[in-house]
């Protein structure tokens, strides 16, 4: 019989901080990487490479205002146990499964996290590893892997509890939902999707699964090529390779895999779909599901210095550990079209695995591969739907309000299965809910940040419509425009909202608008400057200011606006690295490489190379080109610096 309980979890974790509460206007570097397609796939094979990608992460905004340091923390959990399993979710965080232990073998199957530490490798910049993530829509990781979900409780026919998390996803505008039961030894999720209006939209899954990384941790999977992903400077380059030996090397096995990449098995279709995680002694985990959750992946960090210390650096165990993942397509770097009132179901299955460990590490891979298919082929009757039928659901934790809104936006449901009740909207959802209604909505204090944003472009025509406009309606009406692409209008409303009231949210929109859209360099440097004059206390803001700076190649400028920012605010590493640079571009060469040997960048990104290309800039000679083999031969490249991906 399953036991639940829904309780609090006590953590050392670092403080997560609020939204940026800056609109996303084309300068998230995360949505633009490229994406170099080798001649090794064929025409079926690439067809969805590098649609359905995004140009703006709006409605959201950035989740870029943590920090690195540890305290102790309570998250909102609940726990599902049996005889054999015991498996812990935080619905708080995206609904992550944070850890699967087995009671029988007394031993953790994933790689649960000693800590909650994040940094700049999702969507939204805020991620954390460990445990496993729910990605839906997008590219990469979920806009809510950091964000609160709605949780129910409900039973199944055989008395067991099962428990729902779901959120409304605004950018695709779709409801998901993660149900979890177990059965015996199983770990059972059900994921459905489900698209209730009648415009087709972008999709995409992916279950991102942390397991720990031994030296003999061998990763199988049913296929014999895979696409292989390697990281560039803010790129991906994919090719088509016969698996696992790759370069001479027997990648199944990550300690062989020399450098960040992702291994996206090609999995035939007459194929089960699964793939097991196992160490030396013949023992790890196994992941199986119905056939239209078709791909897998391992995505190893590599043994070179980089790779490591990203591991470390979302850790504070020293543990390595890598990634088997699940998705709907053959890889990450595609979406496929989910069409108006559809829905997408599939059931994953997680369990112990334990069988002969010289048949899993012997030199024949095709014979662990059938070892272990023989096991999932007696695995796949347990993927039963019924399982997850359950009468009245009861909510626990609530998500966003965002979900009832919608509801009333559309005036209809938004889900056959789940519940988005009003009293579940507040002060985000206020403005856009008074819009509705015809009411009389008071402009919020321009010294706050602004709470939430739309990308209902609906609301233009009802804004517009006000015979009275704030400052708070104006600047609206411009992030509404940008997102219609029609700049000029953004431009004047950006204009008309600070004319109305002087607010800083307006000023950066407009330097914004300058810098990528007029490519007014000069311009967009003076608004800079007038920003910091009105709010220098703002992390996020003051980050918006300084990446423009450097972008514009403006070092004496950001040298000289860093002096003004809020002595507490120039004490944070990214504000320090941009101050660096600008040191090492001036000629300030020994000033800028004292100054990063000390600094910590929290929010370093995932595929960013500026402390290592600023490393080989403050050691470049005079009038001589050096390449990074060179440079890092004759002046290595401190450990604390290196967070390269290649």
């Amino acid at each position: 019989m399953t036991e639940i309980e829904f309780f609090d979890y006590n953590i050392n974790g670092c403080n997560l901080g609020e939204d940026s509460g800056l609109p996303d206007m084309q300068n998230n570097k995360y949505i633009h990487s490229k994406i170099t397609v080798s001649n090794d796939l064929n025409e079926e094979e690439s067809k969805n490479i590098g649609k359905g990608m995004l140009d703006t992460i709006l409605p959201y905004t950035d989740q870029n205002q943590y920090d690195r340091t540890r305290q102790n923390i309570s998250l909102k959990a609940v726990k599902l146990e049996n005889e054999y399993l015991k498996a812990v979710f935080i619905p708080e965080l995206g609904g992550r499964l944070w850890s699967l232990f087995d009671k029988k073998e007394n031993r953790e199957l994933l790689y649960a996290n000693n800590c909650f530490q994040v940094g700049n490798l999702g969507i939204r910049n805020a991620w954390f590893s460990g445990g496993v993530e729910w990605n839906v829509g997008i590219k990469g990781h979920t806009p809510l892997t950091c964000s609160p979900m709605f949780t129910a409780e409900g039973k199944n026919k055989n008395g067991d509890p099962v428990i729902s998390m779901y959120e409304f996803e605004r950018k695709r505008g779709i409801v998901y939902s993660v149900s979890a039961c177990l059965s015996e030894d199983i770990l059972l999720i059900n994921n459905i999707i489900e698209n209730k209006s009648k415009a087709d939209t972008y999709m995409y899954w992916w279950s991102n699964i942390a397991v720990p990384e031994n030296k003999d941790t061998r990763v199988v999977a049913p296929a014999d090529e895979a696409f292989i992903a390697s990281y560039a400077n803010s790129s991906y380059v994919l090719g088509k390779f016969a698996y696992p030996f790759v370069d001479n090397a027997d990648c199944s096995y990550a300690s062989n895999v020399p450098r960040c990449r992702d291994f996206f098995f090609k999995i035939p279709k007459e194929q089960n779909k699964w793939i097991a995680a196992v160490n030396g002694d013949g023992k790890g985990l196994l992941q199986f599901s119905t056939p239209n959750l078709q791909g897998r992946k391992l995505f190893a960090w590599g043994q070179k210095t980089g790779g490591r210390h990203w591991n470390e650096w979302l850790s504070d165990s020293g543990k390595p550990y890598i990634e088997i993942q699940a998705g709907l397509l053959k890889t990450q770097l595609e979406h496929f079209i989910m069409p108006g009132q559809s829905k997408i179901s599939f059931i994953e299955g997680y369990t112990g695995y334990s069988g002969d460990s010289s048949l899993i590490h012997g030199k024949d891979y095709k014979a662990a591969q059938k070892y272990i298919g023989n096991t999932v082929n007696g695995l796949m009757p347990s993927l039963n739907e019924d399982l997850f039928r359950t009468g009245d659901k009861t909510i626990v934790y609530s998500g966003s309000g965002y979900g009832a809104l919608e509801e009333k936006i559309r005036n209809e449901r938004i889900s056959d299965y789940f519940c988005f009740p009003e009293e579940s909207m507040n002060e985000n959802q206020e403005y856009w809910n008074s819009l509705l209604e015809g009411k009389k909505f008071n402009a919020p204090d321009v010294s706050k940040p602004v709470l939430s944003y739309s990308d209902n472009l609906n609301f233009i025509e009802k804004i517009e419509a006000l015979t009275e406009k704030s400052w708070y309606d104006y600047y609206q009406l411009a992030v509404l425009y940008y997102q219609a692409k029609d700049i000029e209008k953004a431009k004047i409303n950006y204009e008309k909202s600070y004319k109305t009231t002087e607010n800083v949210w307006a000023l950066r929109g407009l330097m914004q608008l300058a810098f990528s859209e007029e490519k007014n360099y000069e311009k967009a440097c003076e608004l800079a400057f007038e920003v910091v004059k009105i709010k220098n206390n703002h992390l996020a803001l003051m980050i918006d200011v300084g990446d423009i700076l450097i972008k514009c190649k403006a070092f004496d400028k950001y040298i000289e606006l860093f002096r003004l920012f809020d002595k507490k605010l120039q004490k944070n590493g990214r504000l320090l690295l941009f101050y660096a640079m600008s040191l090492a571009n001036i000629g300030q060469i020994k000033e800028a490489e004292n100054l990063i040997m000390e600094l910590t960048v929290d929010d370093m990104q995932e595929g960013e190379y500026t402390l290592s290309n600023l490393w080989m800039l403050i050691h470049k000679e005079p009038g001589k080109d050096i390449s990074e083999e060179e440079c890092f031969k004759k002046y290595p490249l401190p450990r604390r610096l290196d967070f390269r991906m290649h």
